[in-house]
């Protein structure tokens, strides 16, 4: 995304907000398996993707979070397959960055230039998880091993 940094999260924002107030008509909470937690803070999100660790880094806004899943939206334009490893690095208030690791369980295309990814996360800590040392990560977490097999779109 070509956009510079402030003018990113200004537009991620403005698109938080304009998903929220269309959910807000359309599904309601009730028939929600886990209550979701409104959360506005700025992220940074680490996808994995082909047959390797690479990964590529974009900037985003986390938009709400339950038990074991944290919602997104990105700067990231191309579709992402379920099943992705992928890392999110949330500053917490007066705290140290906190780290969730996991896979993508969905996305969608906001507008031409963003979308949102849900997360089903697998670990945290407060030291990066899959980023620090990806081959480590490959021995520790069986999951992270299978994720990295999904192919993603071509």
């Amino acid at each position: 995304m070509s956009l510079h940094t402030d003018e990113l999260q200004e537009h991620l924002r403005s698109l938080v907000r304009r998903l929220e107030e269309d959910e807000s008509v359309s599904v309601p909470d009730e028939r929600r398996k886990e209550k979701r937690r409104s959360v506005r803070t700025e992220c940074e999100i680490h996808l994995f993707y082909g047959p390797g660790m690479e990964h590529c880094t974009t900037e985003g806004i986390v938009r709400n979070v339950t038990f074991d899943g944290i919602s997104v939206v990105s700067g990231l334009s191309d579709p992402i397959r379920a099943g992705r490893p992928v890392e999110v690095h949330v500053p917490l208030l007066g705290g140290p960055r906190q780290h969730l690791a996991g896979t993508v369980i969905f996305h969608r295309i906001v507008d031409d230039k963003c979308q949102e990814i849900g997360i089903y996360v697998r670990a945290t800590n407060s030291d990066p998880i899959l980023t620090r040392d990806p081959e480590n990560a490959r021995r520790v977490y069986m999951w992270f091993n299978d994720a990295l097999e999904v192919q993603p779109y071509t």
